[in-house]
């Protein structure tokens, strides 16, 4: 989600960034059912970033996040984690 002319709060063009931030790591028979719970999980993340920080890249994902993220999700900590 982009914001080219800015918004009241942020008066920079800016784009609303969602990706990975914990991949799921390698798991072995022999770990502990404990151990593969903790190592499969993946830790995902939500933040607004100017287009001055942004590096653009061939990939990107084509989802329409709309309806599950609005602007004052990104605004309050606790709704970002629901």
């Amino acid at each position: 989600k982009n914001f080219d002319d800015g918004t009241s709060g942020r008066q920079y063009g800016h784009a609303l960034v969602a990706g990975i931030a914990t991949y799921p790591r390698k798991v072995i028979k022999k770990h502990s059912v404990k151990k593969q719970e903790k190592r499969s999980k993946v830790k995902a993340f939500i933040k607004v970033v100017n287009y001055n920080h942004l590096m653009p890249t061939r990939y990107n994902l084509e989802v329409d996040l709309k309806a599950t993220v609005t602007a004052d999700v990104t605004e309050n900590a606790t709704k970002k984690e629901a």
